[in-house]
């Protein structure tokens, strides 16, 4: 799903992201427990770093080619 996720372009995931978030918080306020929503979670947490990650692309390349080294 991960790699799946990565093509989606940075409002779809948002979009995603938010959706998620809903169902769980809907899970957890009809009393499912932290370990039944575990899945959930995982899910919102890839979403999270992907968004970050291709919201701040120039954070995450090859440090030896910054210019400012």
């Amino acid at each position: 799903m991960k790699k799946e996720l990565w093509n989606l372009d940075l409002e779809h995931l948002k979009s995603l992201y938010e959706e998620e978030q809903r169902h769980l918080e809907e899970k957890l306020l009809a009393g499912a427990t932290w370990d039944e929503v575990s899945d959930d979670r995982k899910r919102i947490g890839e979403l999270s770093t992907i968004i970050y990650k291709k919201s701040n692309p120039g954070h995450f390349g090859n440090p030896a080619e910054n210019a400012s080294r």
